[in-house]
C-alpha cells in the first residue's frame, strides 16, 4: 500500500513478537524492529487481558497491569510496561473501587500529571445498595475520600462499560 511507512509496517508484522524475539511470525524473529512494536505489544497484550474472551475472565485493570509485569522481560519489554503503568496510574479507567467510606465507585478519568485525582462514578452507596442515578465525584486534595481497594466488577454484576457516557 503507498503511504506506509516501515515503522508502521513493522507494528502490524511484529506485535505478536515478544520481547525476548520469539512468538510469531517466525519470519520476523531476529530482525530489527521499532520500539513501537514494544509499546504497541504491550497495549495489545492489556487489551487482551482486559477483555471477556471465550477461554478466560477478563482481568480487573490493576490484575491485567499485575500480569503483565509477570511477563516482562521476556515477552513484554520490561522498561515500557514500568512506563505504560506508571501512566495508568495506582487505579486505572476502568477500575472499579472501594472509598474509604465503603462507597464503590467506577474509575472514570485519572489526571495524567498527578495519578492520585481522578474523577469516580460513584455506583454503590454506603450501604452496598446500587444508586439509580450515579454521580461523579472529584477525588482530590480537597476531597478527604480516598480508595482503598479495588472491587471485581462481576462480584457486583455489572458490566463496567454500561458506565461510561
Amino acid at each position: 500500500m503507498d503511504g506506509i511507512t516501515e515503522e508502521v509496517v513493522d507494528i502490524v508484522l511484529g506485535h505478536h513478537l515478544r520481547h525476548d524475539r520469539t512468538g510469531y511470525p517466525v519470519d520476523a524473529r531476529g530482525r530489527k524492529v521499532s520500539m513501537l512494536v514494544d509499546m504497541v505489544a504491550i497495549a495489545d497484550s492489556y487489551d487482551a487481558i482486559t477483555t471477556l474472551r471465550c477461554y478466560q475472565r477478563p482481568f480487573t485493570p490493576r490484575g491485567a497491569i499485575a500480569r503483565l509485569r509477570e511477563i516482562a522481560g521476556t515477552s513484554l519489554h520490561p522498561a515500557l510496561v514500568e512506563k505504560f503503568a506508571a501512566a495508568l496510574g495506582p487505579y486505572p479507567v476502568g477500575s472499579l473501587v472501594r472509598l474509604d467510606n465503603n462507597e464503590i465507585g467506577l474509575v472514570v478519568k485519572v489526571d495524567t500529571t498527578d495519578p492520585s485525582l481522578a474523577d469516580i462514578k460513584i455506583l454503590f452507596d454506603t450501604s452496598g445498595l446500587q444508586l439509580i442515578d450515579p454521580y461523579l465525584l472529584h477525588l482530590g486534595h480537597a476531597q478527604p475520600r480516598r480508595i482503598v481497594a479495588e472491587v471485581d466488577p462481576y462480584s457486583k454484576g455489572i458490566e463496567v462499560t454500561d458506565f461510561f457516557d
